[in-house]
């Protein structure tokens, strides 16, 4: 091992040992307990007792959010708090696009241009995401659902009814599935009341057709502008040109 690769090796090893610092620094931790703790005759105090080695307990750091740490290239349209009122039908809208059998899958799967396309929004980042699986011609899928948005947007093709309702559902079944374990991602890292979800739950009957026409024009018709979006494209090497 030459100077040079020593040198770089210990910086490493510096970067490596900071990180670790960091993490385990007591003002940086938080601890999520999942299980009955009011069985316990002490659920709280009994914590007391494991922590007498920290000489000096400090207010916990803030959790900064991703969005704090973008570069201006890095900012999208898309909503960064989880209390905005378009993250709701923006939810609601996506889901309807995504659904089996709905707009995106019967055009888009149903001439072979790949076998699935979706979108996700990333409150934390400020990014929604058009994303598309197994395609022969990338470019073709962009196009159609390109198309499919702007009609949609302009009211040449309507929302269907019963897709409108599914998508509730949807939205609905997903809140409540992980509705356990957000209750601690949602008080200590979003800074929201542990019943946020249960309320979003009782809004979403109240979106209407003209909540999610709003949402593509004001977000989903920018996803396929070239002055409002990345293109990212994976790909085997040989067909890269």
């Amino acid at each position: 091992m030459d100077s040079k690769q020593y040198s770089d090796l210990n910086q490493g090893g510096i970067i490596v040992c900071d990180t670790l610092c960091c993490a385990l620094w007591y003002e940086n931790c938080r601890i999520h307990v999942s299980g009955d703790i009011m069985k316990l005759p002490n659920p709280k105090s009994a914590w007391a007792e494991c922590f007498k080695i920290i000489p000096d307990i400090k207010p916990l750091s803030p959790i900064p959010s991703p969005q704090s740490v973008l570069t201006e290239s890095g900012h999208s349209p898309g909503p960064t708090t989880f209390d905005s009122p378009d993250l709701l039908p923006l939810l609601v809208l996506c889901e309807l696009l995504n659904i089996m059998e709905g707009i995106f899958w019967r055009v888009i799967r149903g001439q072979g241009l790949a076998y699935s396309v979706w979108l996700k929004v990333n409150v934390e980042t400020g990014i929604i995401q058009f994303a598309t699986y197994k395609s022969p011609d990338a470019y073709k899928v962009y196009d159609q659902a390109r198309k499919i948005v702007n009609d949609l947007a302009s009211k040449k093709v309507e929302f269907d009814k019963s897709e409108l309702e599914a998508a509730k559902s949807g939205v609905i079944y997903g809140l409540v599935n992980k509705e356990a374990a957000e209750s601690f991602v949602l008080q200590v890292l979003n800074n929201l009341d542990s019943g946020f979800n249960k309320k979003l739950i009782s809004k979403v009957q109240a979106v209407k057709f003209e909540d999610l026409h709003a949402m593509l024009i004001k977000y989903i018709t920018k996803l396929h502008m070239p002055e409002t979006s990345n293109v990212i494209v994976i790909s085997a090497p040989g067909k890269v040109k």
